[in-house]
């Protein structure tokens, strides 16, 4: 499988050599001065490894559909303006090693769902506005 940053840059694909079509793999998009809310179509890139929406200006929740992403390792979304909650399906992403959601306008409790996160080995959720407790990681039968 060959690799190159494709013509939007940060934004990573790959390109089969078979001809099929190609995927987006990487969505490194950090102090670019983007400005929106980040879609529910996010879920339809089933091949994105990493997301890295840092220091933007994006707004509104983290989609639900970001659970689609069976083989994302790293979402990174710290410093923009992201309310609501995590979503509790973020669990369904097995390979998830790094969640930054720092600085942002999240509230409510952080959901014992992220301690089912075998595979997570950092977690920074400063600077939001989460209550109570970070989930016992000792989450069984997952």
């Amino acid at each position: 499988m060959r690799k190159y940053i494709g013509p939007v840059l940060g934004i990573l694909c790959s390109f089969p050599l078979d001809n099929s079509s190609s995927r987006i793999i990487a969505i490194e998009l950090d102090g670019g001065g983007y400005d929106g809310c980040i879609t529910l179509s996010i879920g339809n890139l089933t091949e994105v490894t990493i997301i890295n929406l840092n220091k933007n200006h994006f707004r509104g929740p983290i989609p639900d559909s970001i659970a689609n992403l069976k083989k994302l390792t790293r979402i990174s979304l710290s410093n923009n303006f992201l309310t609501v909650n995590i979503p509790r399906r973020l669990k369904a992403l097995k390979r998830l090693e790094s969640l930054n959601i720092s600085f942002n306008a999240l509230s409510s409790t952080i959901p014992s769902s992220v301690g089912c996160l075998r595979s997570l080995t950092f977690l920074s959720t400063s600077s939001n506005g989460f209550i109570g407790r970070i989930p016992d990681f000792s989450c069984y039968g997952s």
